[in-house]
Protein backbone atom coordinates (compact mmCIF):
# COMPACT_ATOMS: atom_id res chain seq x y z
CA UNK A 1 0.00 0.00 0.00
CA UNK A 2 1.02 3.40 -0.40
CA UNK A 3 -0.27 6.67 -1.16
CA UNK A 4 0.62 9.87 -2.97
CA UNK A 5 0.50 13.53 -2.69
CA UNK A 6 0.72 15.74 -5.44
CA UNK A 7 4.03 17.95 -4.07
CA UNK A 8 5.78 14.99 -2.47
CA UNK A 9 6.92 11.82 -3.33
CA UNK A 10 5.51 7.97 -2.22
CA UNK A 11 5.10 6.91 1.36
CA UNK A 12 5.43 3.42 0.96
CA UNK A 13 4.27 0.58 3.76
CA UNK A 14 6.63 -1.72 2.59
CA UNK A 15 9.86 -3.02 4.32
CA UNK A 16 12.27 -0.75 6.05
CA UNK A 17 12.87 2.04 6.06
CA UNK A 18 9.38 2.71 6.44
CA UNK A 19 8.54 5.91 4.22
CA UNK A 20 11.67 7.10 4.36
CA UNK A 21 12.40 8.36 0.91
CA UNK A 22 15.27 11.30 -0.23
CA UNK A 23 12.58 13.42 -1.19
CA UNK A 24 11.72 14.31 2.10
CA UNK A 25 15.10 14.54 2.79
CA UNK A 26 16.30 11.97 5.10
CA UNK A 27 19.24 10.53 4.51
CA UNK A 28 19.31 7.10 2.42
CA UNK A 29 21.63 5.08 4.69
CA UNK A 30 21.07 2.02 6.82
CA UNK A 31 20.62 4.33 10.16
CA UNK A 32 17.92 6.19 8.43
CA UNK A 33 15.25 3.76 9.56
CA UNK A 34 16.20 5.18 12.96
CA UNK A 35 13.96 8.14 13.77
CA UNK A 36 16.41 9.35 16.80
CA UNK A 37 19.46 9.09 14.21
CA UNK A 38 18.02 11.43 12.37
CA UNK A 39 16.59 13.63 15.16
CA UNK A 40 18.68 13.08 17.98
CA UNK A 41 18.31 15.19 21.23
CA UNK A 42 14.28 13.68 22.22
CA UNK A 43 13.64 13.78 25.91
CA UNK A 44 11.38 10.91 25.49
CA UNK A 45 10.80 8.03 22.85
CA UNK A 46 8.14 5.23 22.76
CA UNK A 47 7.65 3.07 19.74
CA UNK A 48 6.80 -0.47 19.45
CA UNK A 49 9.20 -0.35 16.51
CA UNK A 50 13.13 0.50 17.44
CA UNK A 51 14.02 4.70 17.40
CA UNK A 52 17.91 4.30 17.80
CA UNK A 53 20.18 2.00 16.22
CA UNK A 54 22.20 2.00 19.78
CA UNK A 55 19.63 1.34 21.97
CA UNK A 56 19.26 -2.63 23.36
CA UNK A 57 16.58 -2.47 25.90
CA UNK A 58 13.20 -4.51 25.79
CA UNK A 59 10.16 -2.57 24.05
CA UNK A 60 7.43 -3.26 26.71
CA UNK A 61 6.23 -5.18 29.39
CA UNK A 62 3.31 -6.99 29.23
CA UNK A 63 1.16 -8.73 31.77
CA UNK A 64 -0.94 -11.99 31.08
CA UNK A 65 -4.54 -12.09 32.22
CA UNK A 66 -3.96 -15.75 33.31
CA UNK A 67 -1.36 -15.19 36.61
CA UNK A 68 -0.38 -12.43 36.61
CA UNK A 69 2.74 -12.83 35.14
CA UNK A 70 5.54 -10.52 33.31
CA UNK A 71 7.68 -10.28 30.44
CA UNK A 72 9.78 -7.87 28.35
CA UNK A 73 8.93 -8.43 24.96
CA UNK A 74 12.41 -7.24 23.03
CA UNK A 75 12.54 -6.16 19.54
CA UNK A 76 12.73 -8.69 17.06
CA UNK A 77 14.64 -6.83 13.04
CA UNK A 78 13.68 -4.15 14.86
CA UNK A 79 10.17 -4.54 15.76
CA UNK A 80 8.01 -5.38 18.72
CA UNK A 81 8.28 -9.22 19.02
CA UNK A 82 4.55 -9.75 18.33
CA UNK A 83 5.23 -13.73 18.43
CA UNK A 84 6.71 -13.74 21.23
CA UNK A 85 4.07 -11.51 23.20
CA UNK A 86 1.61 -13.81 21.41
CA UNK A 87 2.99 -17.30 22.82
CA UNK A 88 3.12 -15.65 26.15
CA UNK A 89 -0.01 -14.30 26.69
CA UNK A 90 -2.03 -17.57 25.45
CA UNK A 91 -4.55 -17.86 23.06
CA UNK A 92 -7.95 -16.69 24.41
CA UNK A 93 -6.11 -14.39 27.42
CA UNK A 94 -5.99 -11.46 27.77
CA UNK A 95 -2.66 -9.20 27.48
CA UNK A 96 -2.11 -5.74 29.05
CA UNK A 97 0.51 -3.32 28.39
CA UNK A 98 2.23 -2.75 31.57
CA UNK A 99 4.94 -0.61 30.61
CA UNK A 100 6.46 1.44 27.47
CA UNK A 101 9.94 1.53 27.32
CA UNK A 102 12.08 5.03 26.66
CA UNK A 103 14.35 4.97 24.07
CA UNK A 104 15.65 7.79 24.07
CA UNK A 105 18.54 6.57 26.93
CA UNK A 106 16.77 8.75 29.69
CA UNK A 107 15.11 6.04 31.49
CA UNK A 108 11.89 8.12 31.08
CA UNK A 109 9.40 4.94 30.74
CA UNK A 110 5.99 5.12 30.27
CA UNK A 111 4.12 2.96 33.17
CA UNK A 112 0.43 1.99 33.69
CA UNK A 113 -0.49 3.52 36.94
CA UNK A 114 -2.86 0.96 39.93
CA UNK A 115 -6.29 1.94 39.64
CA UNK A 116 -6.56 2.31 35.69
CA UNK A 117 -7.84 -0.02 33.44
CA UNK A 118 -4.33 -1.20 31.45
CA UNK A 119 -4.19 -1.17 27.96
CA UNK A 120 -5.12 -4.05 25.96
Amino acid sequence: MSFRSVDKPPISFGSPPFGINSGWGFQKSAAAQYLLAQFPGASIAYSFRKLSPTYSGPCCRIRRSTDNEELDVLFLNDVVDVSSAEAFVGVGNDGYLVKQYDQSGNSNDRVQCFGLIPGK
